[in-house]
């Protein structure tokens, strides 16, 4: 896989951040960066291959599926950083994505989805 930088803009092409990422968005190890998951799914591209360990997304984890992606490529292959900003990623008030939005959850609550996430990518097998 694949992960590149990317700069924030506005609607109207104003840029909000130059760099998305100040340092690559995920640790060597797997294991930890369960506890710190950077990945977003505008800036990675995969090979085809690695569906077979990605899929299906287990039901219990709710840390969102591109770090679901990313930790599960990190296992089962390579997940290659360019940060160099390749594109801009458009950012208005109705966006869906929580990408400049605080977390809903407490800490509790995030250690708890860290949990459930290491737990399931520890157990992750390749599937066919």
């Amino acid at each position: 896989m694949i992960i590149s930088n990317f700069s924030l803009i506005d609607e109207n092409d104003k840029i909000l951040k130059e760099k998305f990422y100040k340092k690559k968005p995920f640790l060597n190890n797997y294991i930890f960066g369960a506890f710190r998951p950077g990945y977003t799914g505008c800036a990675m591209a995969f090979r085809k291959e690695m569906l077979k360990y990605i899929l299906p997304f287990p039901n219990d984890v709710s840390c969102g599926h591109d770090n679901w992606t990313g930790i599960c490529v990190k296992k089962f292959g390579n997940v290659i950083y360019i940060d160099e900003p390749l594109f801009q990623h458009r950012i208005h008030k109705d966006n869906f994505s929580g990408m400049c939005k605080k977390s809903p959850n407490n800490l509790l609550q995030k250690i708890n989805l860290r949990i459930s996430l290491l737990i399931n990518i520890i157990l992750r097998k390749k599937l066919y």
